[in-house]
């Protein structure tokens, strides 16, 4: 009685031990190459997103069949003081202000895409790659000022654009 395990669990516990010390060694060679892995995806994740803020900067902006062309070349907009289209009038408004008078601005319908890049451009918001969910949690969050009309085009509220 001087065994405390009898010889055949001894023997099934010393495999299970070998198996998992050989897949733990197995997989210890394998971090390398993951990790190695990991790096290039993150820096082509990098790119990509570059690449999307060049293509939505230059991209033509998206109009919809149902918005007439006419009703965007009759809107006047304000002047730009300097070359960055700082907006002074602008100043001191409220994200959800600023963004409402853009959108005016814009005929009162406009692509998110082309809302958020007015608004960085004017200086309202930063160019990081978090102003564009806060923009759209802001629009959410109003109902009485923005209505989403379909998929990435917002419009003023109450102006018979929804």
């Amino acid at each position: 009685m001087n065994q405390l395990w009898p010889d055949p669990i001894t023997r099934l516990v010393e495999r299970q031990t070998e198996e998992l010390e050989r897949e733990a060694t197995q997989l210890r060679a394998n971090k390398v190459q993951i990790d190695s892995r990991l790096e290039q995806i993150d820096g082509e994740l990098g790119e990509l997103q570059i690449a999307v803020k060049v293509y939505r900067r230059f991209a033509p902006s998206e109009s919809t069949p149902a918005e007439p062309t006419e009703a965007r070349s009759q809107v006047i907009e304000p002047p730009l003081v300097g070359n960055n289209g700082h907006r002074p009038e602008l100043d001191g408004l409220t994200l959800a202000q600023a963004a409402e008078q853009v959108l005016r601005w814009l005929g009162g319908r406009a692509a998110s895409g082309e809302l958020r890049q007015n608004l960085i451009d004017a200086g309202v918001l930063k160019g990081d790659h978090s102003a564009y969910g806060y923009l759209l949690k802001t629009m959410r969050n109003k109902p009485d000022l923005f209505v989403k009309v379909q998929r990435g085009t917002w419009a003023l509220a109450g102006e018979g654009h929804e």
